[in-house]
C-alpha cells in the first residue's frame, strides 16, 4: 500500500513539471526552439533548427505525425494534440505529446506550438498500473 500512494504522490508532482517548451515550426523545421526543448533533446541550438524536424521522431511514430502535420498543412485548419516518442541526440527515447496550431510566421503558415515531456509520467503510470493490477489480483 505504501508503494502505491507513494507512486501517486510521485505522479502528482510529475503534473507540474511536464510542459518543456514552445516551438515554430515552418517548412519542415523547426524556426524557433524553447531553450528547454534543446536542453531536453541533447541537441545544440544551431543543429536542432537545422535538422529536419520528422529526423527527431521515432521511426516507428514518424509516418504518423508527418501524415497528420501535412493533412493540417493541406487543410488550412490545423489544432494538434498527439503523442508521439522521439530521439534525443545520444539516441535515447522520450515521449512527448505536442498541441499545435497553425499561424502565420513571417507572413507564411507555420505550426506554432508546445512540447509536453511524458517520458517519466509514462513509467510511472505503468507502475501504478501494475501495482493496482497486483492489489486487485
Amino acid at each position: 500500500m505504501q508503494a502505491l500512494k507513494e507512486l501517486k504522490q510521485k505522479r502528482k508532482s510529475l503534473i507540474e513539471g511536464l510542459l518543456i517548451g514552445e516551438f515554430i515550426f515552418q517548412d519542415d523545421r523547426f524556426k524557433y526552439v524553447d531553450p528547454r526543448i534543446i536542453d531536453v533533446a541533447g541537441y545544440k541550438s544551431k543543429r536542432l533548427l537545422n535538422e529536419p524536424v520528422f529526423d527527431l521522431v521515432y521511426p516507428d511514430d514518424r509516418g504518423k505525425v508527418e501524415r497528420l502535420v501535412q493533412k493540417g498543412l493541406k487543410e488550412g485548419e490545423f489544432f494538434l494534440e498527439i503523442k508521439f516518442r522521439a530521439l534525443r541526440n545520444n539516441g535515447e527515447i522520450i515521449h512527448l505529446k505536442a498541441t499545435a496550431l497553425l499561424m502565420e510566421y513571417k507572413n507564411r503558415p507555420a505550426i506554432v506550438g508546445s512540447f509536453t515531456d511524458l517520458t517519466e509520467w509514462d513509467k510511472v503510470q505503468q507502475n501504478l498500473e501494475k501495482l493496482e493490477a497486483m492489489i486487485a489480483g
